[in-house]
C-alpha cells in the first residue's frame, strides 16, 4: 500500500506554502521587525531560530538537521504499515512530511529556521512558521486519535 495522490499534492502544497511564506517574510521584514496583525495578540515578526520549539537546543542546528533526517528515515520505514486508503492517514502524513522537510530545508540552506507567526505577546515565547504548524496540528491529531480511535464503519445488517 502506498500514499495516494492526496498525500503527494498536499505535501507539495504545504511545502510550497511554507517555503514561500518564509521567503516573503525575509524579503518584506528586517530581522526582529514586527507588523501588528491583531494588537497585543498576533504579529508577524521575522526571527531566526537555530534551535527547536521555544529556542531550545539553540546553536545545535546541524545536529538537529541530522536528527531530522534520521526521524524521516524511520518515518518512511514505519509508514509502510499505514492504511493509505484512509484520507486521514494521507493528510496527517503529508502535514508531518511537509513540516519536517520545510524546516530541514531552512536548516541546510540558512543554518537556522525562519519563524514569523508571533503570539509571544500572549504566550511567551511563541514564534513559529507554517512547517511548525503542520507538525504540531498533525501530532495533536495523532494523540487525539490514540485517545479517541476512529470507529470502524460496518455495513448495516438488517
Amino acid at each position: 500500500m502506498r500514499p495516494t495522490r492526496l498525500f503527494w499534492l498536499l505535501t507539495i502544497l504545504l511545502l510550497a506554502l511554507d517555503q514561500g511564506s518564509k521567503e516573503w517574510v525575509q524579503r518584506a521584514l528586517p530581522r526582529y521587525d514586527s507588523v501588528v496583525v491583531i494588537p497585543h495578540v498576533f504579529h508577524l515578526t521575522y526571527v531566526r531560530n537555530t534551535g527547536v520549539a521555544f529556542g531550545m537546543m539553540a546553536g545545535k542546528n546541524y545536529w538537529l538537521a541530522g536528527f531530522t533526517v534520521l526521524v524521516l528515515a524511520v518515518g518512511f520505514w514505519w509508514a509502510r504499515q499505514l492504511d493509505w486508503k484512509r484520507r486521514e492517514t494521507n493528510v496527517l502524513a503529508a502535514m508531518l512530511l511537509a513540516g519536517a522537510i520545510g524546516n530541514l530545508i531552512d536548516r541546510l540552506r540558512y543554518g537556522y529556521v525562519v519563524d514569523f507567526f508571533d503570539f509571544s505577546r500572549v504566550y511567551y515565547p511563541w514564534v513559529f512558521n507554517v512547517a511548525d504548524s503542520c507538525i504540531t496540528m498533525s501530532l495533536v491529531w495523532i494523540i487525539f486519535r490514540q485517545i479517541f480511535p476512529a470507529k470502524e464503519i460496518t455495513p448495516h445488517q438488517g
